[in-house]
């Protein structure tokens, strides 16, 4: 995508725009960094302390510009909207989500029943586009083709999602925190099962896969305004690096791999 399109879309969304218990971190403003970027891990769910964030500022969306070191040229990747609650409403994006990595863009759609997800929907588009703002602001769903579900029901500690592919279920402790979450791959029977453990201003993810011996083991660790996600590729070394602002809003990701820079996502907000 030419960077003066990306520019042109960015500057358009601008003009379009118009206490909780503290368990993994003595800083409110810590707390809320750090559940925030471990949910992005996450895409079926939503921090509270997010959506409460993004009510107080008013924030409408965010969309998320890539620019890669080996690369002249600037890439939209997501764009997410949100009610004037903060929960999250759409997402639009060529990341990996629930559905995986597509090749090519995806939007879901969210519904909630009061303040907890109802369903997901998931569609790609019939139609090429002229231009990503074009797909980023498409409210027709005759434009789109659905071609997945997620159902979600709460019993107690446990959130379960049903989707035509995979089931998931998300386990909490007494204090509201994801411990556990099992994936549960319907097209091969596939089992990956995540234990997140919590410490002092950081959290620990192990995933074990059923194919594999070898579990994979990140950490999110909190260095003063930005979230250090670490952990290893193979015989790489992948570092994420989450920058806020002094509101705990995310200005920036900084990827590096080797300890060497290999792409910056910065980040654009709309406000109602």
């Amino acid at each position: 995508m030419k960077i003066k399109a990306i520019i042109f879309s960015i500057i358009i969304l601008v003009l379009l725009s118009s206490c909780r218990k503290e368990i993994v971190s003595s800083s409110e403003y810590e707390t809320v960094i750090l559940l925030t970027t471990f949910l992005q891990s996450i895409p079926q769910l939503q921090s509270k302390d997010e959506s409460e964030l993004f009510k107080k500022h008013q924030i409408k969306s965010m969309s998320f510009v890539i620019q890669k070191t080996d690369s002249t040229e600037l890439d939209s990747v997501t764009f997410l909207e949100f009610d004037e609650t903060g929960w999250i409403i759409r997402r639009t994006t060529t990341q990996p989500t629930s559905v995986g990595c597509l090749p090519n863009m995806l939007r879901q759609e969210f519904a909630y029943v009061e303040d907890k997800i109802k369903s997901v929907t998931n569609y790609t588009f019939r139609y090429k586009a002229n231009s990503v703002l074009e797909n980023w602001l498409t409210r027709d769903t005759s434009r789109l083709l659905m071609f997945d579900w997620e159902d979600y029901s709460y019993n107690n500690d446990t959130t379960t999602i049903e989707s035509g592919f995979a089931t998931w279920k998300f386990i909490k402790d007494s204090d509201g925190n994801i411990i556990k979450k099992t994936t549960s791959f319907k097209t091969n029977d596939q089992l990956a099962v995540f234990n997140y453990n919590y410490g002092p201003s950081s959290i620990t993810t192990k995933m074990t896969p059923s194919l594999y011996d070898k579990p994979y083991i990140s950490h999110y660790t909190v260095n003063n305004k930005n979230v250090l996600l670490s952990g290893t590729k193979g015989e790489k070394e992948y570092l994420i690096e989450s920058v806020f602002d002094e509101n705990g809003l995310l200005k920036s990701k900084i990827s590096y791999l080797n300890k060497e820079k290999t792409s910056v996502i910065v980040v654009t907000y709309s406000y109602y």
